[in-house]
């Protein structure tokens, strides 16, 4: 249990992190509700769920090379960018306590949208690298303790989402139309400036190397 324990405190740490995926998930949840939130949320625990198994598989020897690093941080960044700016240009209707069924294609849509902002963001596929190094050579899990780990960590993300997409779901009875769209260019802006950073830092070969 030790494993799992320690598993759910660095979940605790990353779920405290303020990056793309906190803003996209706050500004989904209260423009289409907490069921919309909930899958975006879990597109970003698939995409987190992958990077734990390369990680797992030796994919840090790529992030060894320069280069490699520099293109993924490019495409991370124009996905960033493109999300920023279509949130920042898109028009939204009156918010409403209403919470119509969501469609199998929305569904899919907004699992694929979580994938992408978090599965491009090589910030997230070096934190885990991190933390799967710390699991195996700081604390020597293997085999079944590092799978409780992980499952305690992907785990504690994926409900923190969850608290997070309920909470902002709760506040949509107080906001109004205009709130919704000062947040939606505030989460425009925030999306581009991560994406913009990622392409700056990439160009100036200034992203870490393992």
């Amino acid at each position: 249990m030790e494993s799992l324990l320690n598993g759910v405190l660095f979940g605790l740490l990353l779920a405290i992190i303020i990056g793309p995926v906190f803003f996209a998930l706050i500004q989904t949840s209260l423009e289409k509700g907490f069921a919309a939130g909930a899958f975006l949320a879990i597109g970003v625990s698939v995409s987190d769920s992958t990077w734990v198994i390369l990680s797992y598989l030796g994919v840090s020897r790529i992030l060894q090379n320069q280069d490699y690093v520099n293109i993924a941080a490019v495409l991370g960044g124009i996905i960033l960018l493109s999300f920023g700016l279509y949130t920042f240009f898109k028009k939204i209707s009156t918010p409403s306590n209403y919470n119509p069924p969501i469609q199998a294609r929305a569904k899919g849509a907004l699992i694929l949208k979580g994938i992408m902002i978090n599965g491009f963001n090589p910030m997230a596929l070096f934190y885990w690298v991190g933390v799967m190094t710390m699991a195996t050579i700081n604390y020597g899990y293997q085999n079944q303790q590092l799978l409780w780990f992980f499952v305690g960590a992907l785990g504690t993300v994926l409900t923190t989402d969850f608290l997070k997409s309920f909470m902002a779901h709760n506040l949509r009875k107080i906001v109004t139309q205009s709130v919704l769209n000062i947040l939606n260019k505030v989460v425009g802006i925030a999306l581009g400036l991560f994406g913009g950073r990622l392409i700056f830092l990439a160009i100036n070969d200034e992203l870490p190397v393992l």
